[in-house]
């Protein structure tokens, strides 16, 4: 089973992502975060396998400082999920260390 934290400030967002992710029963969701600084905490205690995290949290932490203290955590994968992006700011934030990108619809 996939252990997933999934990251959205909008919560009918998050719900409505959780309940595709889960329809069947490959992924667990062990965790919600809505702020940056909320994931961080969360991710670092409970080491999810995936985290899909969206590109604009409220938070202390910027989307690039999360994403680079998520990939020191040891077999913890990064999918971002975002509503729009130009195929140039997602080839940076793959480099920049996630895992995927995925689009909201």
């Amino acid at each position: 089973m996939i252990r997933l934290m999934v990251v959205d400030d909008h919560i009918p967002t998050r719900e409505k992502a959780i309940q595709e992710l889960t329809t069947g029963d490959l992924i667990d969701v062990i965790a919600q975060a809505g702020t940056s600084d909320e994931a961080w905490q969360l991710a670092k205690e409970l080491l999810p396998d995936i985290v899909l995290l969206d590109l604009h949290l409220p938070g202390f932490l910027t989307t690039e400082d999360l994403l680079q203290r998520l990939n020191t955590l040891t077999n913890v994968k990064v999918v971002l999920f975002a509503s729009k992006a130009k195929a140039a700011d997602v080839q940076d934030w793959l480099d920049a260390g996630a895992h995927a990108y995925v689009l909201k619809n």
